[in-house]
């Protein structure tokens, strides 16, 4: 929320910068997932 503020406040469209959020996080969330996948089904065998 402080980024978008900040963002907002230097003139930039606070929807723009929630969407480069987001784009930021979805490929965070994507970075451990085959690896946590694996783990998973290690387990549950």
């Amino acid at each position: 929320m402080g980024l978008i503020g900040r963002e907002t406040v230097a003139g930039r469209d606070p929807s723009e910068v929630s969407r480069e959020i987001l784009d930021v996080l979805d490929e965070m969330e994507d970075l451990p997932g085959e690896k946590v996948l694996n783990y998973a089904v290690r387990q549950a065998a």
